[in-house]
C-alpha cells in the first residue's frame, strides 16, 4: 500500500489515484483507462459514467475519498441464465447489459444511456493572472521611465543633444579614438592629461617595443602647451628616478629642454615604480598617469597605495603596455582615474596615421 499526498492509501496493483471532490459541486476523477482528468456532478456518485476522451466505461464510488475509481468489465460468465444465443452480458430487451468491477461489484446499465465526464478544464487561479498583470504594468512602466531618463540625459540644459559615446569619454577621462600624434586635445595615449599633471614613465630594460614611441607621444603632448611651468615627466630608472623639469627648477619652458632630456632617457635593467611616483608626488602633482609594462606585484601596488594615501586629491591614471594588472586598475579607480591596457600595435597605428616615423 501507498499514501497519496493527501494521506489517503491507494492500491498498487490498481496504479489508480483517488478520486477528488472540485469545488463548485463538481466531481474530479481520473480516467483508469487514458488517466484523463474529467468532471462529473457531485449527483452522479456512486453511479456509472463513461470518459469523454477514449470512452472507457467506469464505476464512479459513492464515498469518492476512499474509494477509487474503477472500470466496468464485462463478465467471462453470465450472473444469471441467458436466453439461447445470448452472449454473456450482452444486453437484455430492456437495453440493461451486466458488467462487474475489479472489486467484484456487479453493475446492470444501459451503456446508451450512461453519463459522460466531461474533460476537466484547468482553472487559472485569479491571484496568477493578478501577479502577471501587476509583473507586466511594472516592466511596461520601468522602460517607460527609462526610456524618458534616456531623453532628458541626452540633452543639455539648452535642449542640445550631446553625443552619449563623448559624455562616457569625458566621464572615464580616455578616448580610444584620440590619436596622441594628431589629436588637438591634451592626451598621451587616448588618456586626457590635466595641466597640473605629471607622467611617470617605466623605463625598464625589456619593454623597448613601446618605449621609443611613447617618448615621441610624450614629446608631441608637450608641444601642445598648456601646462603651467611646462610639461612634468619622471622617468623610472634601473639607477633612480629622473626628471623634466629638475625637482629645483622652479620654471621651465617646452623647448629642447624636455626634448633633450627625452633623448638621454634609455630603457635599461630593471626599474622601480616607488621612488619615480614618490618624486612626482613631490613636485606637488594632482594626476599621475603611470605607463609601465612591468609585471606589478600586489605587494607593490599596496606600497604605491601607501604612498598616494596622505594625497587623497591626487588622480591616479594608468596605462598598461601589454600587460594585465588587475589589483593596479583597482587603485587607479578607487583613485578617480582610469586604467587602460595598450599594445604596441595600437601605438604603431596611431603613428601609421599620422606619418609619424
Amino acid at each position: 500500500m501507498r499514501k497519496s499526498r493527501s494521506g489517503v492509501s491507494s492500491s498498487l496493483d490498481g496504479g489508480f489515484r483517488r478520486s477528488l471532490i472540485a469545488r463548485d459541486g463538481a466531481l474530479g476523477i481520473r480516467c483508469p483507462s487514458c488517466s484523463q482528468n474529467l468532471q462529473l456532478d457531485v449527483g452522479f456518485a456512486g453511479g456509472v459514467c463513461r470518459c469523454a476522451n477514449c470512452g472507457e466505461l467506469m464505476a464512479v464510488p459513492a464515498d469518492p475519498v476512499s474509494h477509487n475509481v474503477e472500470p466496468l468489465r464485462r463478465p467471462e460468465r453470465p450472473s444469471r441464465p441467458q436466453t439461447p444465443g445470448q452472449e454473456p452480458g450482452a444486453a437484455t430487451a430492456s437495453g440493461a447489459e451486466t458488467f462487474t468491477t475489479r472489486s467484484g461489484r456487479t453493475v446492470r446499465i444501459d451503456v446508451n444511456r450512461v453519463p459522460v465526464a466531461r474533460l476537466k478544464k484547468r482553472a487559472i487561479k485569479v491571484s496568477v493572472v493578478l501577479v502577471f498583470v501587476l509583473v507586466m504594468a511594472a516592466l511596461a512602466g520601468g522602460v517607460a521611465t527609462a526610456v524618458i531618463m534616456l531623453i532628458k540625459s541626452a540633452e543639455t540644459p539648452t535642449g542640445i543633444t550631446v553625443d552619449p559615446r563623448e559624455a562616457h569619454r569625458e566621464a572615464i577621462g580616455y578616448d580610444p579614438d584620440a590619436n596622441p600624434f594628431t589629436d588637438a586635445s591634451a592626451n598621451l595615449l587616448g588618456v586626457r592629461v590635466q595641466a597640473d599633471a605629471c607622467l611617470v614613465i617605466d623605463a625598464s630594460g625589456t619593454r623597448l617595443g613601446w618605449f621609443d614611441p611613447v617618448k615621441k607621444a610624450v614629446r608631441i603632448l608637450a608641444g601642445k602647451g598648456g601646462h603651467p611651468g611646462g610639461l612634468r615627466v619622471v622617468f623610472a630608472m634601473e639607477q633612480g628616478p629622473i626628471s623634466y623639469p629638475a625637482p629645483t627648477a622652479t620654471t621651465g619652458t617646452v623647448s629642447d629642454g624636455i626634448n633633450a632630456f627625452l633623448d638621454s632617457a634609455e630603457a635599461l635593467g630593471a626599474a622601480d615604480l616607488y621612488p619615480a611616483v614618490e618624486l612626482a608626488l613631490a613636485g606637488g602633482a594632482k594626476q599621475l598617469v603611470l605607463v609601465t609594462g612591468q609585471r606589478v606585484f600586489d605587494d607593490q601596488v599596496e606600497q604605491l597605495a601607501t604612498l598616494l594615501k596622505p594625497e587623497p586629491g591626487v588622480q591616479l591614471d594608468v596605462i598598461l603596455m601589454q600587460r594585465n594588472a588587475p589589483d593596479l586598475c583597482d587603485l587607479a579607480r578607487r583613485r578617480g582615474g582610469t586604467c587602460v591596457m595598450m599594445s604596441s600595435r595600437q601605438i604603431l597605428q596611431w603613428q601609421t596615421e599620422a606619418g609619424v616615423q
